[in-house]
C-alpha cells in the first residue's frame, strides 16, 4: 500500500504543481505589467484563495490517509483526478489572455460563471470527502455548504454584492482551515 500512496502523491504533486505554477506566472505578469491594467481587490483575493486552497488540499494529503480506498476506481477519479482538473480549468479562466487595458472588475463579473462553477464543483467534492470521513456534519462541512449555497446564488442571480460576500466568506473559511485543521 505504501507504493500506491507514493505514486498517488507524485501524481497529485505534478497536477497541483502545474496549477500553482500557472497562478504564480500570472501574478508575475501582473507585477511586470503594472499600470497597464485596473486591478480589482475581489479578483486578487479570489486568486489568493485558489492558491491557498490548493496548498491546503495538498498538505491534507500528508496528514490524512485518503489513499486507503485507492483500489476503488471511482474514489481515484472523484477525489484525485477531478479536483486538480477543476482547479486547472478555473485557474486558466481566472486571468485574461492579455493584461493590457484589462479592468479586472469587469473581467471577474463577466466571467464569474466559468470561474466559480468549477470551484463550486470542487466544493461539493471537498465537502463530500469531509462528510465521508466524519460521523456527522462538522463545522467545516457546514461552512463549506454555506459557501456553496452563496456561490450558487451568485451564479443564478449574477449579483456583484453576493459575489463579494462569497469571496470574503471563502477567505475566512480558508483561514479557518489553516488555523484549525493541522492542530
Amino acid at each position: 500500500m505504501v507504493a500506491i500512496s507514493e505514486y498517488m502523491l507524485a501524481f497529485e504533486s505534478i497536477l497541483y504543481g502545474l496549477i500553482v505554477s500557472r497562478i504564480l506566472i500570472q501574478w508575475n505578469r501582473m507585477i511586470q505589467e503594472r499600470g497597464n491594467y485596473k486591478l480589482y481587490w475581489a479578483h486578487l483575493i479570489l486568486t489568493i484563495e485558489i492558491f491557498l486552497f490548493i496548498v491546503y488540499v495538498y498538505l491534507m494529503n500528508f496528514s490524512e490517509d485518503h489513499y486507503s480506498d485507492m483500489n476503488e476506481p471511482l474514489y481515484f477519479l472523484i477525489y484525485l483526478v477531478v479536483p486538480p482538473a477543476l482547479f486547472t480549468f478555473s485557474s486558466y479562466q481566472m486571468f485574461p489572455k492579455k493584461i493590457t487595458n484589462t479592468d479586472y472588475k469587469d473581467f471577474l463579473f463577466k466571467n464569474s460563471i466559468i470561474i466559480i462553477l468549477p470551484l463550486l464543483a470542487f466544493g461539493v467534492i471537498f465537502t463530500s470527502y469531509m462528510s465521508r470521513n466524519a460521523d456527522g456534519l462538522s463545522l467545516r462541512a457546514i461552512i463549506a455548504y454555506s459557501i456553496l449555497t452563496i456561490g450558487l446564488v451568485t451564479i443564478f442571480f449574477k449579483n456583484q454584492i453576493i459575489l463579494k460576500i462569497m469571496i470574503v466568506v471563502a477567505l475566512l473559511f480558508i483561514i479557518y482551515l489553516y488555523l484549525f485543521s493541522f492542530i
